[in-house]
């Protein structure tokens, strides 16, 4: 059986209210950092150059903190940067990020937390980039 052109290039979990989280292994990107996704993720935290949270419900924010202590305290290379991207203005990533700074160890790497507001480009490599867009959270009923 021949792979699909993508296996193995990009992972992801979603279960709404739970955790969501989406690895694209070429670009070292990870959209969302729901619950578990260090554990998924293993070693390849290390790899990660950007953490890209659309917004700051649990379910998409609540793994980031043990992605940041397995990153720091793990056998890996504890020296790449990482810049974790937001929403501007989001209070959900703000409160997480104050807790992380006051009680998580000391990082080895180098830690950039960058606000984005739509139409703000974060350049991947020569060629490619996101581009953050607005959107709308609707509240719904699970059936």
């Amino acid at each position: 059986m021949t792979p699909a052109p993508l296996d193995g290039l990009v992972e992801g979990y979603s279960l709404a209210l739970y955790s969501t989280w989406l690895w694209v292994r070429p670009y070292r990107l990870l959209f969302d950092a729901g619950e578990g996704v260090a554990l998924r993720l293993h070693n390849r935290v290390f790899a990660a150059r950007y953490v890209l949270l659309s917004h700051g419900h649990l379910d998409h924010i609540s793994g980031l903190p043990s992605l940041l202590n397995i990153r720091g305290a793990g056998l890996g290379d504890t020296t790449h940067p990482l810049t974790i991207v937001h929403p501007v203005g989001d209070g959900y990533v703000a409160a997480l990020r104050r807790y992380i700074e006051t009680n998580a160890e000391p990082l080895a790497f180098p830690l950039e937390w960058r606000a984005v507001t739509p139409g703000e480009r974060i350049e991947v490599d020569e060629l490619r980039y996101v581009e953050p867009f607005a959107t709308r959270h609707v509240q719904g009923r699970l059936t």
